[in-house]
């Protein structure tokens, strides 16, 4: 079986192999960018307003189909915005269930019960605080888990992107394309995970009362020491993001919503966006010749 697609979650994203060099076998196309006004568009996003606030942009258009896989049985629907057009872009996608596969990205379990707990006395970890850590947890049982049984049994592959390096643990714990651990290797992992994480300390260290800083750049050396970073992911591929299943930190707010798509939006710029509502497994019409 060969996966060309791919759709990853929390960020749920779709990833086709990045362009740029035609692979074995392919052959190149024209493909005409021609776009169409639509009028009296639906707000994006507008599902599941709890998570995600509504995208409202007044200048949209449809382009024709991008990706048409010969034997396409999985619609997605897909946008973006365009500073060149001046507005957004919703494009049409049919794809080959059997060659796409769902990754959850990174996905984490911290106060779940499982043994992963948010630091104390300071600290944070996930979403932030044990509030924000909820609303995760809620977001992942009411819009992630469905979504993922919705496609499983539909599509190629459903796997998860685990973050960090595989460590011996892991590796008795998980299946990957490299290995398939038996069942009672899984068991022996699960026992050690379990004694690992009973072990480690939950504490992280209180507010910091007093800071290093320099006389000319005070401001840099104060965020310096106060803030936590983060990496960006999906840089090797080319990307459909499932706005709607996807949950942006949030501090300094009691609700998600507004980070969420103030994330995807500036993601529409480098991405396609895509939503549940417009992932529909099912015969899709065959590709005119």
């Amino acid at each position: 079986m060969r996966i060309s697609s791919f759709i990853s979650l929390a960020a749920l994203a779709m990833f086709l192999p990045q362009g740029g060099l035609l692979a074995a076998g392919d052959q190149e196309v024209i493909y005409e960018n021609r776009l169409r006004p639509i009028a009296d568009a639906r707000p994006l996003l507008g599902d599941l307003p709890r998570y995600v606030e509504p995208i409202r942009e007044k200048t949209r258009f449809e382009a024709p189909i991008l990706v048409h896989d010969k034997d396409a049985d999985l619609e997605v629907r897909a946008w973006r915005f365009s500073y060149n057009a001046r507005g957004i872009v919703e494009i049409p996608n049919r794809l080959s269930a059997k060659r796409t596969a769902v990754i959850v990205v990174h996905p984490w379990g911290i106060d779940d019960g499982q043994g992963w707990k948010t630091p104390e006395p300071a600290g944070v970890a996930f979403a932030c605080t044990l509030d924000k850590n909820q609303i995760c947890l809620e977001h992942m049982k009411e819009v992630i888990n469905p979504f993922l049984k919705a496609l499983r049994g539909r599509v190629g592959l459903v796997a998860y992107s685990l973050p960090g390096k595989e460590d011996p643990i892991r590796r008795k714990i998980y299946r990957s394309f490299g290995r398939q651990p038996t069942s009672e290797e899984r068991r022996a992992g699960a026992r050690e995970l379990a004694t690992k994480l009973g072990e480690f300390q939950y504490r992280g260290e209180s507010v910091p009362w007093q800071l290093r800083i320099s006389e000319f750049k005070p401001a840099a050396d104060y965020f310096r020491q106060t803030t936590a970073g983060f990496e960006n992911l999906g840089k090797d591929f080319n990307v459909f993001l499932v706005g709607d299943a996807t949950l942006a930190t949030f501090p300094a707010c009691d609700t998600p919503r507004f980070a969420t798509t103030a994330a995807v939006a500036f993601a529409s710029l480098d991405v396609l966006i895509t939503q549940m509502s417009w992932i529909r497994p099912g015969p899709v019409p065959r590709r005119n010749r």
